[in-house]
This record gives C-alpha cells, structure tokens and sequence, in this order.
C-alpha cells in the first residue's frame, strides 16, 4: 500500500483524472505533494489552473483541491489494503466559478463524468504497477 501512497504523491497521477495537458511548478513538502499548476485544453482553448493538496491522511486518504477560471472542485484518493493488494475509491466534485460555466455545467459534467471511469481505471493501473 505504500507504493499507491507514493504514486499519489506524483501531480501526473492526479492530473490523469483531469485530462490535464501540462504540469507546472510542483511543490512538494516533507515527500507530500503540495501543489501544482495545470493546463487543460477545452474545445481548443487552454485555461490554467492551480491544484492544492486539502488533505492527507498516509497511506490511506488524500484529497487535491483543484480551481481554475470557470471550475473548481476536490478530487480524493481512499486506499484500503485487500486480498489483492490495494483497493482505490475516488470521488469527483465539481462547481461552476462563472456564469458560463454554469450554463454548460449539464454539458462539462456530462463529458467528465463519461471519461471519469475510464480515468480511475488508468488512475488504478498507475497504482497497481507502482504498488508492485
């Protein structure tokens, strides 16, 4: 289980659940990830937004605070021991910051909510290979 822990410490695990196109100035304090700049591309625009660590509870439980322009919201991280080695539970919130955002917020959870599976699945694997 301690390697899941570390590979939640990497932004490129976190930034796999938001289809993030670019990871910038990553700070990392005491092996714990602290925070990071992202950028997402959206219908070909690219918006910029911070993600911050709200909580950290090793090896268990870590949730990463992300906000940007239109959107914000936490994305958290369970880790449990089983069996099979580690089980992974992710829960997704998301709120509009604007007035256009909320007008396409049906639409933007829609579209996050159909790749979110898939997301958590590659988010699994990650995980699994690092906890070897």
């Amino acid at each position: 289980m301690q390697h899941a822990w570390t590979a939640l410490q990497a932004p490129e695990t976190w930034s796999a659940l938001a289809g993030v196109d670019d990871v910038t100035d990553v700070v990392h304090a005491d092996g714990v990830l602290e925070s990071f700049e992202f950028t997402v591309s959206v219908a070909g625009t690219q918006y910029q937004g911070r993600a911050e660590t709200e909580r950290s509870d090793p090896p268990t439980a870590m949730a990463v605070r992300i906000s940007g322009s239109e959107l914000e919201g936490t994305i958290e991280a369970l880790l449990e021991p089983n069996d099979d080695g580690t089980a992974l539970d992710v829960h997704l919130t998301l709120a509009s910051k604007s007035l256009i955002a909320a007008m396409f917020f049906p639409v933007i959870s829609a579209v996050v909510g159909n790749g979110l599976a898939d997301q958590v699945e590659d988010l699994a694997g990650r995980i699994a290979v690092s906890d070897g």
